[in-house]
């Protein structure tokens, strides 16, 4: 008579954003394998990894939820370099996967025109999402803000004010990050 054994396996989640330790929760679903396991859960990138306890050798599915507003998925791998769509586990191997999400900028241009003047102004806003074109204005008019604030991707950008004419002087140009 022979006794055959295999020890379980285990499924580690990790989720990491960018910046590091945003406190956005995100969510998953851990199925599959010979048991038919269906786990929820949801990973914050300061939250400890989800571990799945153990389980027995197969082939398992991490899907994740719908992505939150401004943030964008940017990949997820397994330590043993399964996809997350067929996790492979094996007699007593750990795999972790690790999710990445990357969240958005914000870009707000706001014009100061000294004094309040009905005159409109152009401005575009060039990066890595391409070019846009926008008015503003400093007065009392509903019709044009005097600010326009943009959701962008990661990367360098660049503001440009078209030539406001010659009654108007460039006084200061500032920018906080």
């Amino acid at each position: 008579c022979t006794f055959t054994h295999a020890k379980q396996g285990r499924i580690l989640v990790d989720e990491v954003t960018t910046p590091s330790g945003d406190p956005q929760a995100f969510s998953f679903a851990l199925t599959g394998g010979p048991d038919a396991i269906s786990q929820a859960f949801s990973l914050t990138d300061a939250a400890a990894p989800h571990d799945s306890g153990f389980v027995r050798s197969g082939t398992f599915v991490i899907a994740q939820g719908a992505i939150p507003a401004d943030w964008d998925f940017t990949g997820a791998s397994c330590s043993d370099g399964s996809p997350v769509s067929a996790v492979a586990v094996g007699a007593g191997e750990i795999v972790t996967c690790t999710f990445r999400h990357t969240k958005r900028g914000k870009i707000t241009v706001v014009k100061d025109a000294r004094p309040n003047d009905p005159q409109d102004f152009a401005f575009s806003l060039s990066g890595p999402g391409g070019t846009q074109s926008f008015p503003l204005d400093d007065d009392a008019d509903p019709t044009l803000p005097n600010s326009r604030s943009f959701t962008v991707l990661p990367g360098s950008y660049v503001v440009t004010e078209g030539d406001p004419g010659a009654m108007w002087d460039n006084t200061g140009i500032s920018c906080t990050s």
